[in-house]
């Protein structure tokens, strides 16, 4: 029905609060999603305690993740779309400050995260993001913060086709220059951006020669947009 206009009544939302639904000791938290199709299903990364997941909307959280993973510090998680049940989860912390816990890679889980395995790039130690392609549960992108530290060689933005089992790394340009974020366009799935920085010292938080970078061949390349 062309040509009608709704007005919604701002105030229908004044009686809504925001309320702390736990768990109370959870540490930061820098990595969170839900699930795409049932409503109540969330889980969250914190910086110190794995992984946890809640059924009821925030009543209840377990931790699904102990056992399972060789360090306690979650940078990135992500849930395939096209394939709920598999879920992505990048280790390392990667908001720069004065203490930071580092990871070992990235694990997956195909059964809801009841189990878990290794799926590699354990040098990564601080992952900001993971996509996981709409269509496709076996193709994911992580960007990887890499050593805070120092230089290392496994940083920038990989790529897998099946599902982790093996990586290729879609862009690289020194040991010190760092990828925190990835995107893909929800109408284009085949273009990408990412965000880019130089990390330092925790004293600077943030190091200097961030970028932003685009690529419409679903991230076989990224070429520099912006600094």
């Amino acid at each position: 029905m062309s040509g009608l206009v709704f007005e919604q009544d701002s105030g229908i939302f004044n009686s809504l609060r925001w309320r702390q639904v736990g768990p109370f000791r959870g540490g930061r938290v820098v990595a969170v999603t839900g699930h795409p199709t049932r409503s109540q299903v969330f889980y969250f990364g914190s910086t110190g305690g794995g992984v946890w997941k809640t059924e009821d909307a925030g009543w209840t959280w377990h931790n699904i993740s102990d056992g399972f993973f060789g360090t306690a510090s979650v940078g990135a998680i992500a849930v395939a779309e096209s394939d709920p049940v598999v879920i992505y989860v990048g280790m390392g912390e990667s908001c720069i400050r004065g203490n930071v816990a580092h990871g070992d890679g990235v694990y997956r889980s195909d059964d809801g995260g009841k189990t878990w395995q290794h799926a590699g790039l354990p040098d990564t130690q601080h992952i900001a993001r993971i996509r996981v392609h709409p269509h496709d549960a076996n193709v994911v992108y992580v960007a990887a913060l890499g050593h805070v530290y120092g230089p290392n060689n496994e940083r920038g933005v990989f790529r897998s086709r099946d599902g982790g089992k093996t990586w290729t790394r879609s862009l690289f340009r020194k040991q010190r220059r760092a990828r925190e974020r990835i995107v893909q366009n929800v109408r284009r799935r085949r273009h990408l951006g990412r965000a880019d920085q130089q990390p330092g010292p925790p004293r600077w938080h943030e190091g200097p020669h961030r970028c932003l970078r685009v690529a419409s061949d679903a991230g076989a390349s990224l070429g520099h947009r912006r600094s």
